[in-house]
């Protein structure tokens, strides 16, 4: 990969920024939402309501972690964690190991 310039750092930055901004507002004004719901007996009616809720704070959770590891990764920062390419290797000699031993 090619040296990121610093404008691009600074952009890519400022588009992170943006995003977490907004991702967790939008996630603060749900959960503020909800919990005011929470003290009223039609909160407890309609439990389904409740799981449309956190189906959308998972979601939009979600979309912010990957828009952001993506714009981190274009510019070559994205975090790398080595426990987990640790696991990742294991699995793929399981997978190797186990692949060959079915076409032994």
């Amino acid at each position: 990969m090619v040296t990121p310039t610093t404008k691009q750092l600074r952009d890519a930055i400022t588009e992170m920024d943006s995003a977490a901004q907004g991702a967790f507002s939008e996630i603060a004004t749900i959960a503020k939402l909800t919990l005011a719901s929470l003290e009223t007996p039609e909160a407890y009616t309609n439990p389904e309501s409740l799981a449309t809720v956190l189906s959308a704070i998972f979601d939009r959770a979600t979309d912010a972690e990957n828009s952001i590891n993506a714009m981190a990764e274009d510019v070559g920062c994205n975090y790398k964690s080595q426990s987990m390419n640790r696991r990742m290797d294991a699995r793929r000699k399981a997978c190797g190991a186990s692949s060959s031993e079915v076409t032994a």
